[in-house]
């Protein structure tokens, strides 16, 4: 494998092996699991309604505020 950026560039050439159990292992251990996926959903879903509800308020009240006057 090499690996390369602007200026310099390294190469590794060992050989490595990885078993399946511990491949599975680390595969568990750096993905976001769909439990938290959902709370994320869950809370980009929420903020996403907040400014759509924010944002309809104030233009209802901006737009009453130019009516009055």
């Amino acid at each position: 494998m090499t690996i390369s950026d602007e200026e310099e560039t390294w190469q590794w050439t060992d050989s490595f092996h990885v078993e399946a159990d511990e491949a599975d292992d680390l595969n568990e251990a750096s993905i976001i699991s769909s439990e938290d996926s959902m709370t994320l959903w869950l809370i980009m879903g929420g903020a996403m309604i907040a400014l759509l509800v924010g944002g309809a308020y104030f233009a209802g009240k901006r737009g009453s505020a130019k009516r009055s006057a």
